[in-house]
C-alpha cells in the first residue's frame, strides 16, 4: 500500500502533543512491513536534514476580497502566495514531506500564527484573533498533501522538475505528473490518513474535488491554469484512493462561522456535510444557553469540560452527579469545595496555551474569545462524513465517543451510525528506553534486571535536583501533563495535602494487599480505615491554568522537601520523573489514549489511573491501580467523592511501595510489549480492509 499521513506535527521536527510521537513512530513501523509511507506536515522552521525539492504545488486560495473581515488578520487585504514548496527528509524508510508557505512561517515556529501571537496549532479556527488564518493554513497543507504522492513518487516527475529551466519547474512537473497519472493509478492502493480536524480538508477535497470532479463551484479564488492542471492530474492518478480519519481527540473540531465556507474553496456540494446541526449550539456537543450553564447562572462554561452539553436535561448533558456518597473529613471536603470554586471563575485573558499543551489535552470548543452564534461549520463533522473509514487511538475511546452527546462531543450519532475502530497507540521504545535513555545521567540508566538499583539511583538524583528530602524509602508520586480539569488536576490538588500530611504509620507491609484493587470496589471504602503513609513525596510537572500553577507554588511552601511543583513543559524532566518516581498519577476525566501510562510502565513506574478511554485498555490490576471514572468538575459532590477515591488509592499504593507486591507490578509493566509492533500490524490489517 501507499499510505500518506496528513498531520500538523511529526517528531522530531515539530512537536506540541502526543500526535507528533505517533507520527514519528507509526509510519516507520508500517514502512518496515513493506509499505510505501509518507507524512505531510507544515514546515514551521528550517532543519538541517530537511532539504528542498524542485517541486511546488499550485494552490486554490481565496482572493483578498473573498477572505472576509478576519479580526486580527493584519494581512487580510494582501494576496496570499499561491504556491507551496515541498521539502523532504527521508528517515527510517519514510518520506517526510514538509509544506513550505508563508502562512506557516509567519510566527517563526509551530506555536505561533503571527508576530507576537503565541498559539498552538490546535486552537479552534475562527475563535479569537490569533487563530484567524488557521483554516487557510490547513487548506494549504491539505492541498499540498493530496499532490505530494503523485509529485514525489510518480516516475519521472522529480526528474522533469530538476531538468527544467529556471521558472519552468512547476510546469514541467505538472506535465510529467499528467503523463504518469495512469500508471500511478494502476499501482498499489493509496490511502490518505487525516489526523484530527486540521487534516479533514484533505478528505473533503478528495471526495468532492478529486473523486467528484467538481470545480470550486462559486468562481473567484486563485485557481489558474497550473492549479487546474494539477486537479486534472490528481483525478487521473487517484480515482480509487481512499481517505481515513484518525481521531486523536474529538474535542477539537475546527469550528468556523458559516461565512467562512468560501475561504475553503470547496464545491457547494460539500457545504451540507460541514454545517453543524443548530440544536447542538456553538461548540461540539452544544454550549449551554446563556444563563443556564452548569457553573451557575450567567457563568462562563468551564473551558475544560470534554464536551459541553446543553442545559440540564438536554441531549448533550454531562453525566449527572453520582449522589451524596461518602463525604470524608471536613478538611478534605473544604479542599474539594475550594477547587470547585476556583475552577468556576471565568478564565483570565492570558492568551493561548503554550508549548507542550497538546491536542490530547484540549477541551471541546475551547479557545480564545467568545463563542459565535448562528450558522457555523464543523470541519470534524465534514471529515467524519467524507472519510471512507474512521479510527481512534484506543478501543476504550472508540466506545466512549459513540455513547452519547457528552462523550461524543455532539457527533456521537455520526460515529455510532458509521462505526469507529479503535487501535491502541504504541510507544517509540527507542526514545523511551530506561537502559539507553540519553536524557538520563549514565548512572541512572537501567534494564529490567537492575530496576531496583537503577530506580534507587534515579530517585536519589531526582530528589537532589528538585530539593526533595533525600529518602530512598519515601514513596514518590509524579504527575506529567497539562494542568487542566480534563486531566483531573483539580482533584489531584485537593487530594495532595491530605495525602502528604503527617499521619499514623501505615499498616504492616504484608497486610497492605490491595495492589491493583480499584477504590470504590469491595474492601476499598473511601475515607475509612486508610492511614496516610508519612514521607510521601510528590512532583507535578506541567503548565496550564493559572490558578493550578499558583497552587503548585503553595504546595511547595506547605510541604518543603516533600513536594515540587514545576509549571513548565520539559521533555528532559519527564524522562527523569519516569525513571526516579515510584508511581505516576493519571486521574483524567477523559483520555483518548494516555501514552504517559506505557512510558511509566517501561521505566518500572507504577501507574495510578482513572477508568476512562485508553487508560482502561492499558492499565489493569497486574500493572497498576485504578480509580473510578471521575465525575463532573462543576459538582462539589462529585469532586469530593473523586478526591476521597484518589486519597484512598494513593495511600494504598504508598503502603505497598518497596514490597514484593509493588515489585510484581513493576516487573509485569516492564515486561508488557508497549511498542508499535502489534499496533502497526493492526493498522496494516485495518487499512487493508478498507
Amino acid at each position: 500500500m501507499r499510505v500518506i499521513f496528513v498531520t500538523t506535527e511529526v517528531a522530531p521536527w515539530s512537536k506540541v502533543g502526543g500526535l507528533a510521537d505517533v507520527m514519528g513512530a507509526l509510519p516507520p513501523a508500517l514502512a518496515a512491513r513493506g509499505h510505501q509511507v509518507m507524512t505531510v506536515s507544515p514546515r514551521y522552521q528550517a532543519a538541517e536534514d530537511v532539504l528542498p525539492t524542485d517541486l511546488s504545488v499550485p494552490l486554490d486560495l481565496p482572493a483578498p476580497e473573498e477572505r472576509g473581515p478576519d479580526e486580527g488578520d493584519e494581512e487580510a487585504d494582501e494576496a496570499l502566495d499561491t504556491t507551496a514548496r515541498l521539502f523532504l527528509a527521508r528517515q527510517d524508510g519514510v518520506d517526510h514531506v514538509f509544506v513550505d508557505h508563508p502562512l506557516f512561517l509567519a510566527g517563526g515556529d509551530i506555536y505561533s500564527c503571527g508576530p507576537s501571537l503565541g498559539v498552538t496549532t490546535y486552537m479552534e479556527a475562527g475563535q479569537g484573533a490569533a487563530a484567524a488564518s488557521l483554516d487557510l493554513r490547513y487548506s494549504v497543507l491539505c492541498q499540498a498533501a493530496l499532490a505530494a504522492p503523485l509529485l514525489l513518487w510518480a516516475a519521472g516527475v522529480r526528474e522533469a522538475a530538476a531538468a527544467a529551466a529556471v521558472g519552468a519547474a512547476m510546469g514541467a512537473a505538472l506535465d510529467a505528473a499528467a503523463a504518469a497519472a495512469p500508471a500511478f493509478a494502476a499501482g498499489p492502493r493509496t490511502v490518505f490518513v487525516a489526523n484530527d480536524w486540521p487534516a479533514t480538508l484533505c478528505l473533503l477535497r478528495l471526495r468532492h474535488v478529486v473523486h467528484g470532479g467538481a470545480t470550486d463551484g462559486h468562481g473567484g479564488g486563485t485557481a489558474d491554469a497550473p492549479a487546474e492542471a494539477l486537479a486534472a492530474a490528481l483525478r487521473a492518478a487517484l480515482p480509487a484512493a481512499l481517505g481515513a480519519l484518525c481521531i486523536h481527540n474529538l474535542a477539537y473540531q475546527g469550528l468556523l462561522p458559516g461565512s467562512a465556507f468560501d475561504r475553503l474553496r470547496l464545491p457547494e456540494l460539500a457545504r451540507a456535510s460541514l454545517e453543524a446541526r443548530e440544536e447542538r449550539g456553538w461548540g461540539a456537543g452544544g454550549a449551554a444557553p446563556d444563563g443556564d450553564g452548569a457553573s451557575g447562572e450567567g457563568a462562563a462554561p468551564s473551558p475544560e469540560v470534554p464536551c459541553r452539553g446543553p442545559d440540564p436535561g438536554g441531549h448533550g448533558q454531562a453525566p449527572a452527579s453520582r449522589g451524596e456518597g461518602p463525604q470524608g473529613d471536613a478538611e478534605v471536603t473544604a479542599a474539594a469545595d475550594r477547587v470547585v470554586a476556583l475552577a468556576a471563575r471565568p478564565p483570565a485573558a492570558s492568551g493561548a496555551p503554550g508549548p507542550g499543551q497538546g491536542r490530547d489535552e484540549a477541551p471541546c470548543g475551547a479557545g480564545a474569545g467568545p463563542e459565535p452564534r448562528g450558522p457555523h461549520l464543523n470541519l470534524m463533522r465534514g471529515g467524519l462524513l467524507a472519510a471512507d473509514a474512521l479510527l481512534t487511538v484506543s478501543p476504550g475511546y472508540a466506545r466512549e465517543v459513540a455513547l452519547n452527546a457528552h462523550w461524543g462531543c455532539g457527533l456521537h450519532d455520526i460515529l455510532a451510525a458509521r462505526g469507529v475502530a479503535g487501535i491502541l497507540n504504541g510507544l517509540d521504545t527507542r526514545v523511551w528506553d530506561p537502559a539507553r535513555d540519553a536524557l538520563l545521567p549514565p548512572g541512572c540508566r537501567y534494564a529490567a534486571a537492575g530496576v531496583r538499583a537503577g530506580k534507587a539511583a534515579a530517585k536519589a538524583a531526582l530528589q537532589a535536583r528538585l530539593g526533595l528530602r533525600a529518602d530512598p524509602r519515601a514513596p514518590l508520586f509524579c504527575f506529567v501533563g497539562r494542568l487542566t480539569q480534563q486531566k483531573g488536576v483539580d482533584v489531584l490538588l485537593a487530594a495532595l495535602p491530605a495525602v502528604m500530611a503527617a499521619a499514623p504509620p501505615p499498616r504492616p507491609r504484608d497486610a497492605a494487599g490491595g495492589a491493583g484493587v480499584a477504590p470504590g470496589e469491595a474492601g476499598a471504602t473511601p475515607g475509612a480505615g486508610a492511614a496516610a503513609s508519612p514521607g510521601i513525596q510528590v512532583v507535578v510537572l506541567g503548565s496550564g491554568e493559572a490558578w493550578m500553577e499558583a497552587a503548585l507554588e503553595g504546595l511547595e511552601l506547605s510541604f518543603p522537601g516533600q513536594a515540587a511543583g514545576l509549571p513548565l513543559f520539559s521533555e528532559e524532566l519527564a524522562h527523569w520523573l519516569m525513571a526516579g518516581s515510584d508511581f505516576v498519577l493519571i486521574p483524567s476525566r477523559f483520555e483518548p489514549c494516555g501514552l504517559v501510562a506505557p512510558c511509566a510502565m517501561r521505566y518500572g513506574t507504577v501507574p495510578l489511573v482513572a477508568a476512562t478511554g485508553g487508560l482502561q485498555d492499558m492499565v489493569d490490576a497486574k500493572v497498576g491501580y485504578t480509580v473510578p471514572r471521575l465525575g463532573s468538575e462543576t459538582s462539589a459532590v462529585d469532586v469530593r467523592q473523586d478526591v476521597l477515591h484518589l486519597i484512598q488509592a494513593m495511600r494504598r499504593a504508598a503502603a505497598t511501595c518497596g514490597t514484593p507486591a509493588h515489585e510484581a507490578l513493576q516487573a509485569e509493566g516492564m515486561a508488557r510489549d508497549v511498542s508499535w509492533a502489534v499496533p502497526a500490524a493492526e493498522w496494516e490489517a485495518w487499512l487493508a480492509s478498507l
